[in-house]
């Protein structure tokens, strides 16, 4: 009895072991007409599309962007000569790699003692700064060396980190959903309907990654370079000392100007009141020479 059980289970397990092997009738039709499952009925595109991908990843390191501000003096006359030299060497010298955002320059009011103002926004390499900074020390004609200084010096650093690593995985997000839309395009069971809508998303994802695509273009330049704000302004004249004669002798000028304007102010207001004055004048020598009069009546 004890033999007999122990056969039937052995054949049980072995039975269970072997399981059921045989082809689904699903999978036989398949094979036998060798032709793939049916894709599905109806595309979704957004299902299909959207979900973003999380295989790109963008380890960035730290980056800053780097402002900075320069204020330099020199002798009257040679702001002109050095700022056309700074703005024609950025244009000119490629192996600065300098790119020229404005330059403005102020000529005074044309005569001698006009002061002359100039500045310069440029964009340079890191390595082009020191070169940059002695090119604009340099003296110019009539100048000698240390007339131009440089009197002060400012820098700033802005963390662009964050903003640089989110438009790389926007750009990454946007180019994947773009190409998972052109291979949509390629299927041969998409309806008229289908397509429409595919172009109409296609367009809308491609304006995004340009958009993006210049936003990181922007910052990859503002990294690689460093803007730098430059001031040109003349040195002030120092006064000599002169005495109070020599002083007011080349006042006298402006000093006989504002008195003479200010009698003529005086004239014109007292116009008005002269005929009252002179109506008073009367009135007052009238009574005097009657009161004298009778002075010498009673006398």
């Amino acid at each position: 009895m004890v033999r007999k059980s122990i056969v039937v289970i052995a054949c049980a397990l072995t039975l269970a072991g072997c399981g059921d092997r045989s082809p689904r009738p699903m999978q036989l039709r398949a094979r036998i007409n060798g032709v793939p499952s049916p894709p599905p009925p109806e595309i979704d595109v957004a299902a299909d599309a959207t979900t973003p991908t999380n295989s790109v990843s963008t380890a960035i390191p730290q980056q800053f962007s780097y402002t900075h501000s320069w204020n330099l003096r020199m002798p009257h006359g040679t702001v002109s000569p050095r700022f056309l030299r700074a703005r024609d060497l950025c244009l000119q010298d490629k192996a600065l790699a300098c790119k020229l955002a404005s330059a403005s320059i102020s000529q005074g009011d044309g005569t001698p003692d006009g002061v002359t103002s100039a500045s310069l926004e440029v964009q340079l390499p890191h390595a082009g700064l020191a070169p940059f900074e002695r090119a604009l020390l340099t003296p110019v004609r009539g100048e000698k060396p240390g007339d131009a200084v440089m009197v002060s010096r400012q820098t700033q650093a802005q963390s662009v980190e964050t903003q640089a690593s989110d438009t790389g995985r926007k750009v990454a997000q946007l180019t994947g959903y773009r190409d998972r839309l052109a291979a949509l395009e390629k299927r041969s069971d998409l309806s008229v309907d289908d397509l429409i809508k595919l172009e109409g998303e296609e367009s809308r994802v491609q304006s995004e990654l340009d958009a993006a695509t210049g936003q990181q273009h922007t910052l990859t330049d503002g990294i690689a370079r460093e803007d730098v704000t430059i001031q040109l302004n003349e040195t002030p004249e120092i006064a000599e000392s002169v005495g109070p004669i020599t002083q007011a002798w080349r006042d006298a000028g402006e000093t006989l100007a504002l008195n003479a304007a200010s009698a003529l102010r005086f004239v014109i207001a007292a116009l008005p009141w002269l005929p009252i004055i002179a109506a008073g004048i009367f009135a007052v020598a009238r009574l005097w020479r009657l009161f004298r009069r009778r002075r010498q009546k009673s006398a």
